[in-house]
């Protein structure tokens, strides 16, 4: 039986669901990946599900970030120390090489997950007394498009993500989503007299801003890219996640332009697309 749809009654609701949407999938959820197939002959979702990892993505850049990206030794040369990491270390080796090239480019500066809903991923989340999922570093590339990078040890415990990597999202990757939205669309201040922060949606031109993320996942010797979008002015907003690419990155298989593109997708991503889309609320 299918669930019913009710509309929102106004744009600003879209934010406050991303709040409540957070720790439903960091708590309410036992399952460490969700699959794309559930969503199909959904009334409330569709399913179109693309993996085209020989295209060349049409990256937008400037030339002194794309010369930091191909200048920098850590991915040219990584037989230098400290050299390749293990299978599971990568996040840690993209993000020193984030910030060789951040010291090439200025206007590129990785931050670490601070603040609401952002601390709980940067602080490293526990599960089952092991960790499975770390908020690496994040970048605002613009006021309503961020990349992010996650580290995710899910798999190990998760057979799941064994059988078809192009057929699921990972918790992880929700998290990062929904987290950055609410982020996106409200701004927090300060209510003196109640001793409290609330939050207070953010308007750009007199429409609540359409949020934009690309979250970049590294698990054991892979990288996954997912690409989200909401439009919080629609009656009944959607968020819509776009799995673009995945890479092999690993230590017997290291290629620096596979490296490169990583780069890409973390510093300069491409405009986003729609292939799947999830019901924002029943």
């Amino acid at each position: 039986m299918q669930s019913e749809r009710y509309p929102f009654n106004c744009p600003e609701e879209a934010g406050r669901v991303m709040a409540k949407l957070f720790p439903m999938y960091l708590s309410h959820y036992s399952s460490d990946s969700f699959p794309l197939s559930s969503c199909k002959g959904q009334r409330t979702s569709r399913c179109v599900v693309g993996t085209p990892l020989e295209r060349k993505w049409p990256f937008q850049y400037l030339p002194e970030l794309l010369k930091a990206i191909h200048n920098c030794e850590g991915v040219t040369a990584p037989e230098k120390a400290p050299g390749l990491p293990s299978d599971w270390g990568f996040a840690g080796f993209m993000k020193a090489a984030t910030h060789k090239v951040a010291d090439e480019v200025p206007f590129i500066k990785g931050q670490e997950f601070e603040g609401p809903l952002f601390n709980i991923l940067g602080n490293n989340i526990i599960i089952d007394s092991r960790p499975r999922i770390k908020g690496v570093q994040i970048f605002y590339l613009c006021h309503n498009h961020w990349s992010c990078m996650i580290r995710n040890h899910s798999s190990a415990f998760d057979p799941k993500q064994q059988e078809n990597c192009n057929d699921y999202l990972l918790r992880s990757e929700l998290l990062a989503v929904t987290s950055i939205f609410w982020c996106q669309m409200n701004e927090m201040v300060w209510l003196p007299e109640k001793d409290r922060y609330t939050a207070k949606p953010i308007y750009k031109e007199g429409f609540l801003t359409n949020p934009k993320a690309t979250v970049v996942t590294f698990i054991c010797g892979k990288v996954r890219i997912v690409r989200a979008t909401c439009d919080p002015s629609e009656k009944y907003p959607m968020l819509t996640f776009t799995l673009r690419a995945i890479y092999n990155l690993g230590k017997e298989n290291y290629d620096k332009e596979v490296a490169f593109d990583v780069l890409k997708w973390i510093l300069s991503p491409p405009e986003p697309a729609k292939e799947l889309a999830m019901g924002g609320k029943e």
